[in-house]
């Protein structure tokens, strides 16, 4: 399976993702694939692994502190009714955050 990791719009840019302009304006918004088309909405192992660590080196960057769910990394869901981020939010969010912070501890590692 072959995977892309792409930015379409730049960090200091302002774009319309989260539902309500002040969350747009102090934060980014990443995107994940599907797995399949249907119910559970959920992503492959390698595009849980690859998000993680995007979220990670976000983390790492803007110097926001090692990923926390609900502390500086949010689902989609929490700023407007959406389905979004599907079932990272919910049956895949351990391990999710648990890849984003062994990533994130990489980094840091002294």
């Amino acid at each position: 399976m072959a995977l892309y990791i792409g930015q379409l719009v730049w960090d200091a840019d302002t774009i319309w993702h989260a539902g309500d302009w002040q969350t747009n304006t102090i934060s980014i918004s990443t995107e994940h694939a599907n797995n399949h088309i249907g119910q559970p909405w959920t992503i492959s192992q390698e595009t849980l692994d690859h998000g993680a660590h995007l979220v990670a080196a976000l983390c790492n960057y803007y110097r926001l502190g090692r990923p926390s769910w609900g502390s500086n990394v949010f689902g989609h869901k929490v700023f407007s009714a959406t389905e979004c981020p599907g079932e990272i939010s919910e049956s895949q969010r351990m391990s999710y955050m648990t890849r984003a912070q062994y990533w994130y501890d990489l980094m840091n590692a002294n």
